[in-house]
């Protein structure tokens, strides 16, 4: 399970031949993947999927109670993933996964986790074995097949918005290449397409204002249908983005590769799906263009982005620099130093897995429900961490105060219409069915049940 489609695709055509030679079947599934595929898929000898759509698998048991049950091994990969908004899903596929099946191992893969000792809590969780961890096996850095220097460097912001921030870092990637290049493959990952092409440009201005070499020019010719794209690839250097067209985006992926091209500035869609390793990486600024405003990075991008540093072909190590607000400095040092520790989110979604877990029927009963939360991640955090983790003004660091969050949030289904309950016993409703099946949020749900018979477009909308 790979938390992104890219990544799942990378995985698929790189796994589908080496394993079959071994004479086993990968299949992809996706929200990608074609209806009419999916069967196909479901038979293969190895699933890869991403968090998501596991999810939905595993919610239907009347139509995949068998194939969940059939799994061995289940293997996650990029679990650090657990402290970004989607860690919720992530961690009640795995919760359930754990509870479906007895024989299943599982298995998960992090660069970067602290506080490992809590992810094998957890997995190791088991209502047989309740304090018997998951084994755990670290790796330091001399396991990389090309040692990774990792550069934070911190900009004062002053005044400036996010727009401008990132304009005014356009002046340092030039020097930061000259410094820690060595004159070899950079990729500058950017903000938007617009700040790719900007920031390109500003390295031919720095290039050919320069008395040194500061790369060597291509010594072929590329033909391209982007102008833009056209002009910057005389000097050495190109864009890359989902603008271009994909025969332009080959070309600059092939001439990287075959060393005839030394820069790219691209978006962060660079760092996933694609392999493309450099020598060195520059992330310009930890914030992306996503839905008409200027949001950070996860920390998975982060991570993703960093991890394109290092050619174990032909580097003996490879350099990572984030260019950051000063303030962030230390956050985004501990991140990729791994001295960032690993909190839950799944008490931000608490209601709508709890419906969900009921719907399934792995909760039939409010013991039941206290059980279930025993066995995520979120509890063994939350008796380490308990400031952390507050709902509804209560702080979650005992039994007793777990306990009040998961009646309360029973009793919010049930005077919503979403379950039943009966003494001790609980059941969905058709719309806690609804609920589940269409993932709708709690506060959405809520406000529809709210609606009035025949209500008018007016009124739906408002």
């Amino acid at each position: 399970m790979a938390p992104t489609k890219a990544l799942c695709s990378e995985r698929q055509a790189d796994w589908g031949v080496r394993f079959a030679r071994l004479g086993l079947t990968c299949g992809e599934l996706t929200g990608d993947t074609a209806i009419e595929h999916q069967d196909a898929v479901k038979r293969s000898d190895i699933i890869i999927t991403t968090p998501e759509k596991w999810d939905s698998v595993s919610r239907r048991w009347q139509d995949s109670s068998s194939l969940v049950r059939m799994v061995r091994l289940f293997l996650v990969d990029e679990v650090h993933m657990l402290r970004d908004e989607r860690g919720a899903i992530l961690e009640v596929v795995v919760s359930r996964m754990k509870q479906a099946t007895d024989s299943c191992r599982i298995a998960a893969l992090s660069a970067t986790v602290p506080n490992i000792e809590d992810v094998a809590a957890w997995l190791g969780f088991s209502s047989l074995k309740p304090s018997v961890p998951a084994r755990i096996l670290k790796f330091d850095d001399s396991f990389r097949p090309v040692a990774l220097r990792k550069e934070v460097i911190g900009y004062r912001v002053n005044n400036m918005n996010s727009f401008q921030f990132s304009s005014h870092l356009t002046r340092y990637v030039t020097d930061l290449i000259a410094k820690f290049s060595s004159g070899r493959p950079t990729i500058v990952f950017c903000s938007t397409r617009k700040d790719a092409l900007t920031t390109a440009n500003r390295l031919i201005e720095d290039f050919e204002a320069s008395k040194a070499t500061l790369w060597p020019l291509p010594a072929v010719d590329f033909t391209v249908t982007d102008k833009a794209l056209a002009k910057l690839l005389l000097k050495g250097v190109a864009i890359h983005h989902a603008g271009l067209s994909h025969r332009d985006r080959v070309i600059v992926e092939n001439g990287f590769l075959g060393g005839h091209l030394q820069i790219i500035c691209c978006t962060s869609t660079l760092a996933v799906g694609i392999n493309l390793p450099a020598h060195l990486v520059i992330l310009k600024g930890t914030r992306q263009y996503i839905g008409g405003s200027m949001v950070e990075y996860s920390d998975l991008d982060i991570l993703q982005m960093v991890g394109r540093a290092g050619r174990p072909q032909f580097d003996d190590f490879g350099v990572a620099v984030i260019m950051t607000d000063a303030q962030h400095v230390d956050r985004y040092r501990a991140l990729v130093t791994g001295e960032d520790l690993l909190e839950s989110q799944l008490h931000l979604q608490l209601i709508e897995h709890l419906n969900a877990e009921i719907v399934q029927g792995t909760i039939k009963s409010v013991p039941q429900a206290m059980r279930w939360l025993k066995g995520t991640f979120l509890y063994v955090r939350m008796q380490k961490n308990p400031e952390h983790y507050t709902i509804a003004d209560k702080v979650l660091g005992s039994d007793e105060a777990l306990g009040e969050i998961c009646r309360s949030a029973l009793d919010s289904l049930e005077t919503t219409g979403l379950i039943t309950v009966a003494g001790e016993q609980v059941s969905p409703t058709s719309h806690g069915r609804t609920m589940a099946n269409g993932y709708v949020r709690f506060n959405t749900m809520r406000q529809l049940l709210s609606l009035p018979r025949q209500a008018s477009l007016e009124t739906i909308v408002r």
